[in-house]
């Protein structure tokens, strides 16, 4: 075991806000998914579920994964439910068959991210694998192909179609540099033309590989309100997710020692609806 699973959460939610910061660079945007970040964590932490969030909003399906990055840490042991989870996120869209293969690919990843199973340099080829939608198979031989070949960010854009090219493009931008967080933000931050969300998105994977230890201590405090504001709700959530349910809806403080290596701790019960969803 690289890092911790709770160490990963920090690190993706830390990388998603650092993310927006560059992207954005203190524009009116800045903190836009904050308050809904915090309320996913609340939610997951004393329920175990979010799914009523999903419904009231209609937004790209680029920024519903932002903005489910709750969903994507909590249910990432338990993929096909995950992916019952986010799929909603691309009902809005006119093309939902090239918007879900997106999404689910990104969801994919994460999962692979957290369970220590990703293979960068065969992250497509992978993908290509498993995937169950065959419009996202061109793609996916596309950004192999380009990540053996180290073909840029920008070359690769032109060979993407504009349908949901900003969740592909921070999929190849985050397997092109994996072991490295500062990088892939600063590479990432060069597409903001094509779409800033890329840089959020790719800086939830990155946070979540590399931890909350592979981000330097300095942007660590250029975000110290916002992490303090939702550090206790992610050990919370994190408590709930392992089971411990008593702990994380008494608003009681968590005592760091209980956090073991991954697979250590005992899976949570799942709920009844979990049970019969399989």
């Amino acid at each position: 075991m690289r890092h911790s699973v709770l160490s990963r959460w920090q690190g993706s939610l830390l990388g998603t806000a650092l993310g927006e910061c560059f992207a954005w660079q203190g524009k009116a945007s800045e903190n836009r998914w904050q308050a809904i970040h915090q309320q996913g964590l609340r939610h997951l932490a004393t329920t175990g579920q979010w799914q009523a969030f999903l419904e009231q909003r209609e937004t790209d399906p680029s920024e519903r994964l932002v903005q489910s990055l709750p969903l994507l840490l909590f249910f990432h042991d338990q993929l096909h439910l995950l992916k019952e989870q986010i799929l909603p996120v691309g009902e809005q869209s006119e093309d939902l068959s090239a918007n879900a293969s997106a999404i689910i690919a990104y969801a994919t990843v994460a999962s692979w991210i957290l369970r220590e199973q990703l293979e960068a340099p065969t992250l497509f080829r992978d993908l290509l694998a498993t995937a169950e939608e065959k419009s996202s198979y061109q793609i996916l031989q596309t950004l192999q192909r380009n990540l053996e070949n180290g073909e840029t960010l920008q070359a690769t854009e032109k060979q993407l179609p504009s349908t949901c090219q900003d969740i592909w493009l921070a999929l190849y931008c985050f397997a092109t540099t994996s072991e490295d967080f500062v990088l892939t933000l600063r590479r990432g931050k060069t597409m903001t033309a094509v779409s800033p969300l890329i840089v959020p998105l790719v800086g939830a994977l990155s946070g979540a590989h590399n931890s909350i230890v592979g981000i330097p201590i300095p942007w660590h405090f250029c975000l110290r309100e916002e992490k303090q504001e939702w550090e206790s709700m992610l050990e919370a959530m994190f408590a709930t997710w392992s089971g411990s349910y008593k702990f994380a809806r008494i608003n009681q403080p968590l005592k760091k020692s209980a956090i073991a290596a991954y697979e250590v701790i005992q899976p949570r019960k799942r709920s009844y609806h979990q049970k019969h969803t399989f």
